[in-house]
C-alpha cells in the first residue's frame, strides 16, 4: 500500500525525509529561528522533491513540559506572523498545535480569541492576495557537509542526537549560517552535500568551507 507519511520535527528535516517521510512541518517554536529551520525544511524538501509545511508551537522551549502549568503560547499576533512567514516562503501546509487544558469543558484547550482572530485575519490575506504565496521562496543555499547532523538550535547542540556534541566545524557553520540569515532572512535555504542529489537553480550557493563575509 502506497501511504504518505508526515511527521512534526524541530531538526534534522534532511534526514526525515531520508528516512521516508513525504511531508516534513517544521516547528515554529521554542525560541528557535523561524528562517533557520523553515531554510532547512524548505531546502531539504526542494532538493529531495518533497512537500513541507509548517506547525506554530509552543513559543518556549520548556513550556512542553508543563503546558498546563503557565506556560506561554504565541500571542495572536506572534502566531499571524508565523503564518504569514509560512506561507510567503511557499509552505504547502500551515498547522496550529493544540493542547487540551483544564477546566476539562474548555473546548478550545490553549487557544483564545485572539488566535482564531489571527487565522481568521490570515485565511482572509491569503484569499486576498494569492500571489503572495511563495514571494519569499529561497533564492539562496548554504551547503552543509555531507551527513553533518548537526541540531543548528544553539551552538553547543549535539551532532547525530544524542550522540556527539559540536566539533570543530560547528562554530564556523553557526556564524556563516547567522551571517547569511542576516543578510537573506526568509530567501536563504539549507541542504546538505550529497551526491544523490544536485543543487541547482539557485542564485547563490555557499558551501560550509566557503569563505562568508
Amino acid at each position: 500500500i502506497d501511504v504518505n507519511r508526515y511527521v512534526s520535527d524541530y531538526a534534522l528535516y534532511w534526514f526525515d525525509y531520508l528516512a521516508g517521510y513525504n511531508t516534513v512541518f517544521v516547528e515554529l517554536g521554542w525560541n528557535q529561528s523561524t528562517p533557520k529551520h523553515i531554510g532547512l525544511c524548505r531546502g531539504a524538501a526542494r532538493i529531495q522533491e518533497k512537500d513541507w509545511g509548517t506547525i506554530i508551537v509552543w513559543k518556549d522551549v520548556n513550556d512542553h513540559d508543563n503546558p498546563n502549568e503557565g506556560g506561554t503560547y504565541k500571542s495572536g499576533p506572534e502566531m499571524y506572523q508565523d503564518m504569514i512567514d509560512s506561507y510567503q516562503s511557499g509552505a504547502n501546509y500551515v498547522i496550529i498545535f493544540n493542547f487540551p487544558k483544564d477546566p476539562p469543558n474548555n473546548i478550545y484547550g490553549i487557544l483564545k480569541d485572539e488566535h482564531f482572530t489571527a487565522m481568521e485575519t490570515f485565511w482572509e490575506y491569503a484569499n486576498r492576495v494569492p500571489e503572495d504565496f511563495g514571494c519569499r521562496k529561497g533564492e539562496v543555499v548554504y551547503v552543509l557537509p555531507k551527513d553533518y547532523a548537526w541540531g543548528l538550535r544553539r551552538v553547543d547542540d549535539v551532532i547525530w542526537l544524542p550522540k556527539w556534541g559540536p566539533d570543530e566545524l560547528s562554530l564556523d557553520i553557526w556564524e556563516d549560517i547567522n551571517k547569511l540569515i542576516e543578510k537573506y532572512g526568509l530567501r536563504l535555504d539549507i541542504v546538505y552535500d550529497d551526491p544523490h542529489f544536485i543543487i541547482k537553480n539557485y542564485d547563490e550557493i555557499y558551501y560550509w568551507n566557503d569563505e562568508i563575509n
